[in-house]
């Protein structure tokens, strides 16, 4: 063979192996770098967390990519966003860049979320209340989705979705500057220097005996005199303080705040915090104390009573409260959730229902945003030592079953009646109709007549009842959903959807020698109280509709002097407001008020000495000359102005644990007012206006006089 057929064919041979060479070299320089780049990677990394946390380099873990843009103007970026995207749909190639069916049912639901945020900031009353409650309820949406509508929402949108029920708290930004951490000397300083500025714009004596006692380092004037016994905060705190003691940091703030809250409740002082920038302090102070429920309950309280003011909703908004205030808004506690309510509500621009509600008032009903109109306002004032949360609560179940009653089973749960038949076939019957299920009580109520629960004992000619049931929730006779916290609240909704529930809470006092402010004196006084409240209820908006009012103990006195304030105002001053309240009056229900008086409030000279009985019990003596003038008035004035009066009186005396004494605070020869229907309850002073469950006749009466009005 010649030789250059033997390089024909060795030829194709090497050049395998030549490629087979480099394709080894080449890899084997790929793999040597890619391993240099790890090392070099790793020790980089390495030196970098000697001097940085790990946590930094975590790019893929990091949290939701947003950013705080602290400009009003920012809603403008809709525009533009809503160009791009309509021409994106232009174009020709929109639909084959979708990826699948689930990245656009995604893109679907982003756009919608920003297409009805824009509505909500831009559209007509109608259309941004539709839009708020649209954009509330869409779901699936991601915590960077969440965030970037929350930079770019509004003021006014934010409060709308802040008081809708169970509202995504992501919608909400955090407080601006949330990462710092001030210590707790440097609030104290803060909150002193904020109390300082008020003082001096104010001149509260509260606030200048407070910072006098708690400060002793400033060096002031001291024009409280003899009014030194006047301390609006804690007395334990108070003692402590005049004794100068040293406080620990956590009491003094605390103490500082009471007394913030207290200074803002008077008159027209909340509005001066936002104008010495004290909201990012008190959020401050809210981060720090987020796990104290008096804490938020004080600040947020705060809150409210700047939320009445014009103009400051920019303000609230700005420094983070929106958000905080729709959180509180949902706490189980009532305490909580009725004054972060009572903010929002107060803040909301779009509510259709006009009013403003006041220190001392709350809205019970509607507390979140619902398109149901209003057709009947109903008012609820409590008495001595009463509130909103004690006066109205549920009456405490029967801690175990007595003889004759009878323990009523469905599913594996039982329920206690109080119902005790007198006949043994009935009892028998019975006992057989609690195992049938829910529908078949309409069928046992046909044969029998159930009373309810509570039922009079004694009544006056005009009492008609009704005292039997005409329909049972549940499959006993005492099935409920549970205690509640407020009746009035949780109760009227479920059988009257288009109430409006107002609660009316003031302060009170037994004797002088508790802490009294000299600002608040002249409101102690019946007239003085019932003027403000009066002025009050008309900021809520009320007359626009038709009122029931309903009072316990001294809250009927007050409801009666503003009821007779307004019906004399209106005719001599020619108020329209006052004459709206007064046409618009329908009835009053009395739960055991003493329009003559209580012989409890009649003291010894020796005992009146001891106790220094305050204004309201003073007030409250049998056969007073003001009360019985006030009641005459109240019959003149019911003449002209005709309204259904229900009275309730207690027949069982009134056990005080502390004195371990049993009392008859209101008799009923003074809780008939000689007029309407009276009702004679075997229940004691503090149980007449606590209802056992829906099916009490407590309840069931006031609801009969209501619904007469929801039609």
């Amino acid at each position: 063979m010649s030789s250059s057929a033997r390089l024909k064919r060795v030829w194709p041979v090497g050049r395998h192996r030549i490629v087979t060479t480099l394709k080894q070299a080449v890899g084997a320089v790929i793999v040597s770098g890619v391993a240099w780049i790890a090392y070099e990677v790793r020790c980089t990394y390495t030196a970098l967390s000697s001097v940085m946390r790990p946590e930094v380099m975590e790019l893929k873990t990091k949290r939701s990519n947003y950013i705080f843009i602290n400009d009003p103007n920012f809603g403008e970026l809709f525009e533009t966003l809503e160009e791009s995207d309509r021409a994106r749909k232009r174009a020709s190639v929109f639909w084959s860049r979708l990826p699948s069916p689930v990245g656009w049912l995604t893109w679907w639901r982003k756009t919608l979320a920003w297409r009805l945020l824009s509505v909500a900031q831009t559209g007509d009353l109608r259309e941004r209340r539709r839009a708020v409650h649209l954009l509330a309820q869409l779901g699936h949406l991601t915590d960077s989705d969440c965030r970037h509508l929350a930079q770019a929402c509004d003021a006014r949108t934010a409060v709308g979705l802040a008081r809708i029920s169970d509202i995504d708290l992501r919608f909400f930004l955090p407080p601006p500057y949330a990462h710092l951490n001030p210590s707790m000397q440097e609030l104290i300083d803060h909150m002193r220097n904020l109390l300082l500025t008020l003082e001096s714009q104010t001149e509260h004596l509260c606030v200048e005996y407070f910072l006098s006692k708690a400060f002793p380092e400033i060096q002031r004037n001291n024009r409280l005199n003899h009014q030194n016994r006047y301390l609006p905060f804690d007395m334990d705190v108070s003692l402590e303080v005049r004794q100068q003691q040293r406080l620990t940091e956590d009491k003094l703030l605390r103490s500082c705040v009471e007394n913030l809250l207290h200074h803002c409740a008077v008159g027209q002082n909340a509005k001066d915090l936002v104008t010495v920038g004290a909201l990012p302090l008190l959020m401050a102070i809210y981060r720090r104390y987020h796990d104290s429920l008096d804490m938020k309950i004080m600040l947020c309280k705060i809150l409210s009573y700047v939320s009445i003011h014009d103009n400051v909703l920019d303000h609230v908004f700005m420094s983070g409260w929106v958000g905080v205030l729709a959180e509180s808004a949902r706490s189980p506690s009532m305490r909580l959730s009725a004054p972060a309510q009572r903010a929002l509500v107060n803040l909301d621009r779009d509510e259709k229902v006009p009013g403003t509600y006041h220190p001392h008032v709350y809205l019970l009903h509607p507390t979140h945003r619902q398109e149901t109109p209003v057709a009947v306002d109903v008012v609820f004032v409590h008495g001595l030592l009463g509130s909103i949360y004690v006066t109205w609560r549920q009456r405490d179940r029967a801690p175990a079953a007595t003889s004759g009653s009878k323990t009523l089973h469905r599913g594996g749960s039982h329920v206690q009646s109080q119902y005790q038949p007198s006949d043994s076939n009935m009892a028998e019957y019975l006992n057989e109709a609690t195992q049938a299920d829910r529908e078949s009580w309409s069928d046992i109520l046909k044969e029998y007549v159930v009373v309810m629960s509570d039922i009079p004992i004694g009544g006056n000619a005009s009492a008609n009842g009704p005292f039997h049931l005409t329909q049972i929730r549940g499959s006993s006779l005492e099935e409920m959903t549970g205690p509640t916290q407020c009746w009035p609240r949780d109760w009227l909704p479920q059988d009257c959807s288009n109430v409006r529930v107002i609660g009316i809470s003031y302060d009170t006092a037994l004797s002088f020698w508790a802490p009294i402010c000299p600002v608040d004196q002249r409101m102690r006084h019946l007239d003085g109280r019932s003027e403000e409240l009066l002025e009050k209820m008309k900021q809520a908006g009320l007359g626009a509709r038709p009122i029931v009012w309903v009072a316990h103990s001294m809250g009927g006195l007050i409801v009666k002097n503003m009821l007779v304030k307004a019906w004399v105002a209106a005719w001599q001053s020619g108020d329209e407001e006052l004459q709206r309240i007064c046409r618009s009056s329908r009835a009053v229900a009395f739960y055991s008020v003493p329009h003559r008086g209580s012989p409890l409030a009649a003291l010894r000279q020796t005992t009146q000495f001891l106790l220094w009985p305050s204004i309201e019990v003073q007030e409250l003596r049998q056969d007073s000359p003001g009360l019985l003038s006030l009641h005459d008035q109240f019959l003149q004035m019911l003449r002209e102005v005709p309204l259904e009066v229900v009275s309730f009186t207690e027949t069982q005396s009134t056990l005080v644990s502390r004195l371990r004494m049993q009392f008859n605070f209101v008799p009923q020869s003074s809780a008939d007012p000689g007029v309407g229907e009276f009702y004679e309850i075997p229940q004691d002073h503090l149980c007449i206006c606590k209802p056992a469950n829906q099916q009490s006749f407590l309840y069931q009466k006031l609801l009969s006089v209501i619904q007469k009005y929801c039609r």
